[in-house]
C-alpha cells in the first residue's frame, strides 16, 4: 500500500511524501527503500521502524547516494558498516546511540562507587536483538577499561 500526499512546502517548493508500509521486515524495508530511491527518485529517506529495517534501508539510500534520515534511539548506524570511525555521509540519526551513553553511565557508576570496590563487577543482560547485542558488545569494553570485572553477559 502506497499513500501520497502533498504537503506544505520548502521556499514555495511543493513537497510530496510517499508513505510506504515495510511490514516491520528488513527484507521489505530493503526493497522498499529500493522502490523509493530507483522508481520513485526520492529525494530524501525518512523512518523504519526497528533497528534491522534501518540497517537494510542504508546501502540502497547510501548506493542511490539519497540522505536517509532514521528516527530511532539505539546502536550507531550511521557509521560505515565495517569502521566505526568513518561516518557515512548518507546516513543521519535523529536519537541517542550507545556511543553517546554508556560511557557517561559507567563513569558515574565508578563514581558512585568509589575506590571501596577494587574491581566492581557488572553482568550484562539484554534481548537476542540487534540494540542489546551491540550496546552490550561496547558496554563490556568501556566497563573493562574503568575497571570493572565483567562477570557475564
Amino acid at each position: 500500500m502506497k499513500f501520497l500526499y502533498l504537503v506544505g512546502g520548502i521556499l514555495g517548493n511543493p513537497i510530496e511524501l510517499i508513505v510506504v508500509d515495510t511490514k516491520s521486515d528488513p527484507l521489505v524495508a530493503a526493497e522498499r527503500a529500493r522502490e523509493l530511491v530507483g522508481r520513485h527518485g526520492v529525494d530524501v529517506l525518512l523512518g523504519t521502524g526497528t533497528s534491522a529495517e534501518t540497517l537494510a534501508a542504508i546501502s540502497p539510500a547510501t548506493n542511490g547516494k539519497v540522505p536517509f534520515f532514521y528516527s530511532l534511539d539505539g546502536e550507531i548506524k550511521t557509521c560505515s558498516k565495517h569502521d566505526g570511525n568513518t561516518v557515512n555521509p548518507y546516513v543521519f540519526g535523529s536519537g541517542f546511540t550507545e556511543r553517546m551513553v554508556v560511557p557517561p553511565l559507567f563513569s558515574a557508576l565508578k563514581e558512585l562507587i568509589g575506590d571501596d570496590v577494587a574491581s566492581p563487577k557488572v553482568y550484562f543482560i539484554g534481548g537476542d536483538y540487534i540494540y542489546p547485542r551491540v550496546t552490550n558488545e561496547f558496554a563490556i569494553e568501556v566497563a573493562r577499561e574503568l575497571g570493572f570485572e565483567v562477570v557475564g553477559e
